[in-house]
């Protein structure tokens, strides 16, 4: 009769000055076949891994009740020393049943990774928290009363910068003095006399900093970002894979599906430098890949002119988009554009000029949301954004909601209304997107 493997096996050692192994064993209750292992000769047998595959025999219960949870303590062990251990139930000598496993590390280990980091902004900087690592990076005792930590800031290219060592708390302050608002991630390890966590805990990327001024301008020349305070957002989810969708590129090339020939597209000025978001073939139908700008200084502004150049695709050539939302003061955000507006037949660049009523708020800030459609795989590419004081005051945030009803509405440069316009130089309002055109 073969007994099955044990209902529970334990191994632990209750504090990292023990050189002792506590075990409990919970015996089976029947045989492989279902029978019951009453009345049969049962007992559980210790095995400690050797090294080479071997294993030698520690200790035996003799006389085991079916069922049944034992305690056995192992002591004289190495300090500093993993161990590995199984367990066996036999029935008379020949019952074998299939084993169970239990690891253990005697003596001080190093930490495991640290738990639940957080961050939330506070003013200009962040309040930074997070829990214990639940055990030592062996799966051992660290001693939580000397474990202290390492706070590292990660900026958008990538870069570290320390902030804080020896931290025996489970919270920090963080109050960098930027010139202009950063976007980073925390980056924290945990450290003891035996070593530092091997794994760093990491948080989400969040803004902290002044707000950047006005005019804001933003070129990514030389495939690099110029403010620091850019931070992406994306829908992905899959647990197998994702990926990193915004590059900064001098070149790159596309696929035209109308011309079965790839197009070489090149930065809109001399820079080399410019914002490409990639899409795959397997990219989801609604997969959004978005580009938030730092917060902007809109302190005693109405209104404040954003622009930026978008390498326009024919929807015969892509059905993805570009969006384009302003929140201001932290609200809600606000669609001010969608490709989908545009028309033409040829690739090309295409400046896009929005106005927008900010009265009232303090800062403001973009986002640029690409959006895969019907698993496109052609980019969306931008470049040269500026965000600038406008001179248009009197076209309300009213005509900016409902902007997209497909009406044209003239506007002179100071921002008064022209029903019937003639010559001239005029701001034009076609749906949601506004334009300066020279009417002849």
């Amino acid at each position: 009769m073969t007994p099955k493997s044990l209902t529970s096996f334990t191994a632990s050692v209750p504090d990292h000055k023990s050189n002792f192994v506590d075990f409990t064993f919970t015996a089976p209750e029947s045989a492989e076949t279902g029978e019951s292992l009453d009345g049969n000769q049962l007992s559980i047998h210790l095995y400690k891994y050797e090294g080479m595959f071997e294993y030698s025999d520690v200790h035996t219960i003799e006389n085991v009740t079916p069922g049944q949870t034992y305690s056995w303590r192992l002591e004289g062990l190495d300090f500093d020393k993993a161990y590995s251990f199984r367990a066996v139930p036999f029935v008379g000598k020949e019952g074998k049943g299939d084993f169970s496993e239990a690891n253990v590390y005697v003596g001080l280990d190093y930490p495991g990774c640290p738990q639940n980091l957080q961050c939330r902004r506070q003013g200009d900087g962040a309040i930074v928290t997070w829990e214990a690592p639940a055990l030592g990076g062996r799966g051992g005792n660290y001693d939580l009363n000397n474990t202290t930590y390492t706070l590292s800031r990660i900026y958008s290219d990538n870069t570290e910068e320390v902030v804080g060592q020896g931290i025996k708390g489970l919270e920090y302050i963080d109050t960098p003095e930027f010139d202009e608002e950063h976007s980073i991630r925390y980056k924290l390890i945990a450290e003891n006399s035996a070593g530092q966590s091997l794994n760093a805990a990491k948080s989400e990327a969040i803004s902290i900093g002044k707000p950047s001024g006005m005019p804001f301008y933003e070129t990514f020349a030389k495939g690099y970002l110029q403010h620091k305070g850019w931070r992406t957002e994306t829908t992905q989810r899959d647990e197998a894979y994702t990926y990193e969708a915004w590059d900064f590129l001098s070149q790159t090339s596309i696929y035209y599906f109308p011309n079965d020939d790839y197009i070489s597209v090149f930065p809109k000025t001399e820079d080399e430098g410019m914002a490409c978001c990639k899409f795959y073939g397997y990219s989801t139908d609604g997969q959004t890949e978005s580009l938030v700008s730092p917060h902007i200084n809109v302190n005693s502004l109405n209104n404040i002119t954003i622009k930026f150049w978008l390498y326009f695709i024919p929807d015969d050539g892509s059905k993805n988009e570009l969006q384009a939302y302003v929140n201001r003061d932290d609200g809600e955000g606000e669609q001010v554009f969608t490709s989908m507006s545009l028309e033409g037949e040829e690739p090309e660049w295409r400046e896009i000029s929005l106005d927008i009523d900010v009265n009232g708020a303090k800062r403001a800030q973009m986002k640029l949301s690409a959006i895969a459609h019907e698993g496109s795989p052609i980019s969306v590419i931008l470049d040269d954004i500026s965000i600038e004081k406008s001179n248009i005051s009197a076209i309300s945030r009213h005509g900016m909601q409902n902007g997209n009803d497909g009406t044209t509405e003239y506007y002179s440069i100071n921002g008064q209304r022209i029903d019937k316009p003639s010559n001239g130089l005029y701001i034009i309002r076609k749906g949601g997107l506004f334009t300066k055109e020279i009417l002849k």
